[in-house]
């Protein structure tokens, strides 16, 4: 997987290195991009460009690669949009994507209208649908979770509710 960052500041633009060395890219979408209130530009199953506004700069991450690598972060990209558009009444159309199976009980997102989009999206990318593992992923920090997250892919069996 490619991850290209550049930043533009005062007209200029810098391009920026990569992640840190042993941080995973679903760990630095979420933490550095997400977490600091970052928007999709671009969603498709081999690229995901992420724009990322930091006082008065304007950050964006662009995450290419087989399909297969990116799976879990085009669904993180999915889910946490498709909640957003929920929460503020806007259209986003999962049939956009038929390419990747996306079970979201639309009852599990409004059942869970206290968790914040970018935590739900990511257990769902993590297929971690039941209500007692999200109350539960909820008492982790976001970089437990995303470790938690990583596990779970690893070893489907593994209930969050245990590494609490």
């Amino acid at each position: 997987m490619l991850i290209e960052q550049q930043r533009l500041k005062d007209g200029q633009l810098f391009r920026l290195g990569q992640p840190k060395e042993g941080v995973s890219a679903l760990e630095h979408l979420v933490t550095c991009e997400l977490a600091f209130g970052g928007r999709f530009a671009k969603i498709e199953p081999n690229e995901l460009v992420i724009e990322t506004r930091v006082l008065d700069c304007k950050d964006t991450t662009s995450y290419s690669g087989d399909e297969s690598e990116l799976l879990t972060l085009f669904r993180l990209a999915i889910f946490f949009n498709y909640i957003v558009s929920l929460r503020r009444a806007e259209e986003f159309h999962l049939s956009n994507y038929p390419d990747v199976e996306l079970t979201l009980p639309i009852v599990t997102v409004l059942g869970c209208s206290e968790t914040h989009p970018l935590l739900l999206a990511l257990l769902f990318a993590g297929k971690v649908f039941d209500h007692a593992e999200i109350e539960a992923a909820q008492k982790l920090n976001l970089n437990d979770m995303v470790s938690a997250i990583e596990l779970k892919l690893e070893d489907p069996q593994l209930c969050i509710a245990d590494l609490v």
